[in-house]
């Protein structure tokens, strides 16, 4: 299937644009969706019902709803107030394209993939850094999916560094322990272990670390490639 959206990112784009990140397990849909609008319009929702107390009553509050109403929303509030819908990769295209056939269509031109600007524009203008921070991803065995949002973000002249307290969190991970402990304790937040109340809230902070961080790059990258007029 061809990609139905285009690679170039206006600077206004990126702006304006809605971020969306999911955390989840490695497999099914996803636990939560961190969703940021500007600099600081951010908020949680929780889709999984296991998780509901800890959005309810954790350290850091979260709505709860339903994934399908919940994309449904933010696809209406893309269209109606002409923003992008910008995520780093395609995944969260393919959790909408599972949730309806209309849906997937409506989202297809509003969506926004920051990756491949990135791997576009750093191979185009900064070929020495992309095969550098390449060869850095290899190196590490956890990371398959070659070079990734953070790797970006820690070139020093793109000037968003990712929070070194989340550098080595794995939300998945996280999500597995904390869900097997809920489910042993009747999915109350009061029951939970305070280490398993940590992973939660550092899941959430890390979550929003991602959506900032995506933001400082896709703004840094289309200033760029608009003032460069590189032919994304």
């Amino acid at each position: 299937m061809a990609r139905p959206y285009p690679i170039v990112i206006t600077p206004q784009e990126a702006r304006r644009g809605v971020y969306l990140d999911f955390e989840g397990h490695l497999e099914g849909p996803p636990v939560l969706a961190g969703r940021l609008i500007g600099e600081s319009d951010f908020a949680w929702t929780v889709f999984d019902e296991t998780f509901f107390g800890a959005a309810r009553d954790g350290t850091e509050r979260a709505a709860t709803g339903n994934l399908g109403d919940y994309l449904e929303d933010l696809v209406s509030l893309c269209e109606k107030q002409d923003r992008r819908l910008i995520c780093f990769t395609e995944h969260e295209l393919d959790v909408i394209r599972t949730v309806g056939g209309a849906l997937f269509q409506r989202a297809c031109s509003l969506y926004r993939n920051t990756n491949l600007l990135a791997k576009q524009w750093f191979t185009t203008c900064q070929p020495e850094t992309y095969t550098r921070l390449k060869r850095e991803a290899a190196k590490r065995e956890f990371r398959r999916t070659g070079v990734g949002l953070k790797d970006y973000l820690d070139v020093a002249w793109v000037s968003c560094p990712f929070p070194a307290q989340y550098r080595n969190h794995e939300p998945a991970t996280a999500l597995g322990i904390v869900r097997s402990q809920l489910e042993e304790r009747a999915c109350q937040w009061s029951r939970l272990a305070k280490k398993r109340k940590f992973l939660w809230t550092r899941t959430l902070r890390y979550n929003r670390a991602d959506c900032e961080g995506l933001r400082c790059l896709t703004t840094f990258l289309s200033s760029k490639v608009a003032a460069e007029e590189i032919d994304a």
